[in-house]
């Protein structure tokens, strides 16, 4: 088998997906607007610049908080599997507290299912729900299509020191960000993960769309699928969802099996700097029509089918990245034996969060 291991290999996979990593953690994070204005310098936060005993209003920007009315299945479709223009597929996690932000020097893979006991003991403390870290002065909320959501805080400058510290709130590109999981796990609503061509990765408050009940699942981590490649070829498995890394990770039959596919297509298994397999070969190896429309290449797809919840498709091309020529697959073989979908799932899906009294359901809506 050809292998790919020289060291333009790694620069070019290790530096794209770093700088990748950084767009997607920050645009599915979300944007706030702090006043009085705090000083910050190369995405640090300049201490002096706030007050201790001054009041800030920390406010979610209003690109992330919707109030139009999505396209979604309805009951009928979705009990007869998601026939229709959208596709639909639900599950749920309890949860308590969840992990803050990582850094990227570290695990890039943060589950959006992930169970609490595993978070970090430190930020889990300041999460907890009658931890002073959210004790603010006022608590500034909008009614979203009858649903309450806290939509800003006022606190005093002592306590937003605290927030940076945390990294409840970061800095990045001279903008200031809220860590979107610590949101999404500490306050009821409605939240969706999508791309668009316009706008790209999007974190959005307030989407409307109905959650039904999630039957589907494993455990707190862990929803129970099954994956097909075709008619002849299916492939029980657990699935988890991690928008904080680019790549998707397989189980060792199913992984098998797209290598075999791959291998036929002139695309081998290549090697990155911290010894994961990937794929690699020429663009050629995949005509034109392929890349622009990967509906096209049915061995490049599989169908993720959840028991009674309806399937999605995913075409395993969005998980790619170009240079010179060179198209390299980011497809690796999952470690625990689960089918682990990275941010580009969000091309194909939106991925609806619904948190109401402590329980975190999903819900993944497909795109035709």
């Amino acid at each position: 088998m050809k292998a790919f291991s020289s060291k333009t290999y790694a620069a070019l996979v290790l530096g794209v997906l770093q700088a990748r990593h950084h767009f997607v953690a920050a645009t599915l994070d979300l944007t706030v607007n702090i006043r009085p204005e705090i000083r910050l310098e190369n995405d640090n936060l300049v201490l002096h610049s706030i007050d201790l005993m001054e009041k800030y209003t920390v406010l979610i920007d209003s690109g992330h908080i919707s109030r139009r009315t999505a396209k979604v299945t309805s009951e009928e479709e979705f009990k007869r599997g998601g026939k229709g223009s959208v596709n639909s597929m639900t599950g749920s996690a309890s949860h308590k507290t969840g992990k803050m932000r990582n850094d990227f020097n570290g695990d890039l893979s943060r589950s959006l299912l992930e169970n609490s006991s595993t978070a970090d003991q430190l930020l889990a403390h300041n999460l907890e729900d009658k931890s002073s870290i959210w004790h603010v002065d006022t608590i500034v909320t909008e009614n979203l299509n009858t649903v309450l959501h806290t939509t800003g805080w006022k606190l005093l400058g002592s306590l937003l020191i605290e927030w940076f510290k945390i990294k409840l709130l970061y800095a990045f590109e001279n903008r200031v960000f809220m860590e979107r999981k610590a949101y999404v796990k500490r306050h009821d609503g409605v939240y969706s993960h999508a791309w668009t061509a316009e706008k790209g990765y999007v974190f959005e408050i307030g989407l409307p769309e109905p959650i039904h009940p999630g039957s589907a699942r494993e455990d707190d981590q862990f929803l129970r699928v099954t994956v097909d490649r075709g008619s002849s070829e299916q492939f029980p498995a657990k699935m988890r969802v991690d928008l904080d890394t680019e790549t998707v990770s397989i189980p060792p039959p199913l992984y098998r099996s797209c290598q075999r596919d791959l291998n036929i297509l002139h695309f081998w298994v290549a090697k990155d700097g911290n010894g994961n397999a990937v794929f690699q070969g020429a663009y050629s190896s995949i005509n034109d029509l392929a890349i622009m429309h990967p509906c096209e290449l049915p061995k490049m797809a599989i169908t993720v089918r959840i028991p009674d919840a309806g399937s999605f498709r995913i075409n395993l091309s969005a998980y790619t990245v170009y240079d010179e020529g060179i198209c390299t697959f980011l497809i690796m073989q999952s470690k625990d034996d689960a089918l682990v979908l990275g941010a580009p799932i969000l091309e194909s899906c939106s991925v609806i969060i619904r948190n109401t009294n402590r329980e975190l359901a999903y819900q993944f809506l497909c795109r035709d």
